[in-house]
């Protein structure tokens, strides 16, 4: 399987152990390196289930996209598919598309304390992305999330815990 040897930029799978640890594997610009072709959104999700990964055992796996067109096959597939948006008007019409959609993804800035209420409220998920600095990882805490991606995973559990 190729899928370990390409990037795409936006488009992460992220395998959450115990919802702090964090793995990445990606696609870069929708062209399978080892081969030089272009890829659809069939291809990825047939790679990853291929892998184990639409089932694993002992960890969750979930599909962050950026390109809403790969938000439906990826929750019909079975993933827990987590879209990233970047304001509030985003959200609204993202959940009443995809009302199957296990969550989001919003950078630290874009999201406040009350934007991450309102989304649990609606039974979704909120992770918050872009928390570089141990002032970042707190502030991103305090908002609530259900999780955070965080460059500093050491600062990430030592302000969690």
């Amino acid at each position: 399987t190729c899928i370990c040897t390409c990037i795409y930029i936006h488009m992460y799978v992220y395998i959450y152990i115990y919802m702090w640890l964090c793995i990445a594997s990606c696609i870069y610009r929708y062209i399978w390196l080892c081969v030089g072709e272009f890829v659809n959104v069939a291809q990825i999700i047939d790679r990853l289930v291929d892998i184990g990964f639409s089932s694993p055992k002992g960890f969750k796996v979930l599909v962050n996209i950026s390109r809403k067109e790969w938000v439906q096959p990826f929750i019909d597939a079975g993933f827990h598919t987590v879209l990233s948006i970047y304001s509030m008007t985003e959200f609204t019409y993202a959940e009443s598309v995809y009302p199957e959609i296990y969550g989001f993804i919003m950078k630290n800035s874009d999201v406040t304390e009350d934007n991450v209420e309102a989304i649990q409220q609606t039974g979704k998920k909120l992770f918050i992305f872009e928390v570089r600095s141990p002032k970042m990882t707190r502030e991103a805490l305090r908002k609530g999330p259900d999780g955070i991606l965080s460059d500093d995973l050491r600062t990430a559990i030592i302000e969690k815990y």
